[in-house]
This record gives C-alpha cells, structure tokens and sequence, in this order.
C-alpha cells in the first residue's frame, strides 16, 4: 500500500482512508521536512485521489489536508507526534544500512 502511495497509484476499489486528518498530515509533513517528499504532497494527494476521509468516503482535497497541517504546526507536539517525527528522522539511516 505505502509502495503505490508513493508512486501515486490509487488502491482500488477502496482508497487508503485517514482516520484521523491532522496525524495524517502530519506524518506528511515529517516527510517534506526531512526531505523525503516534495512540497506539494498536498496537490499529489488531492489530485491523484490517493487518501480518503474516514467520515465521508471522498478523497481529501488540498485544503482539508493544508488546514490540517496548519493546525499541526500551532501545537505542541502530543506523544504520538513526536514518536512520528523520530521515526521519519530515522529513514535516512535505515536507508543507508539497507543498501
């Protein structure tokens, strides 16, 4: 699933669904910050089609998931958060030891 998110293939019949908007952008955001995806994963995912809300079976637009990280980046950071952003700060030496 997370190989044909990143390659921008929709899951069919039924897409990836975020339980919860916020987290989910995030765990993007993590990503764009530590530069293993380009800024735009907003417009990727909107255009694409590629995560749906949990509450209404539609694929997130860009402005469901911008507000989201808007409202990620004026917070502290809860324990699952910071658990999130360890992890994806950890990619770079996975990476490396898998080669």
């Amino acid at each position: 699933d997370m190989k044909d998110l990143f390659n921008c293939i929709p899951r069919k019949p039924q897409l990836l669904m975020a339980r919860d908007i916020k987290r989910m952008a995030f765990f993007f955001q993590a990503l764009y910050h530590f530069k293993h995806i380009t800024y735009s994963w907003q417009k990727v995912i909107a255009e694409h089609e590629l995560i749906a809300s949990h509450k209404t079976d539609r694929p997130l637009k860009q402005g469901n998931m911008s507000t989201a990280a808007y409202d990620c980046s004026y917070r502290e950071l809860e324990s699952i958060e910071a658990k999130i952003m360890a992890l994806v700060d950890q990619i770079p030496k996975n990476r490396k030891n898998i080669r």
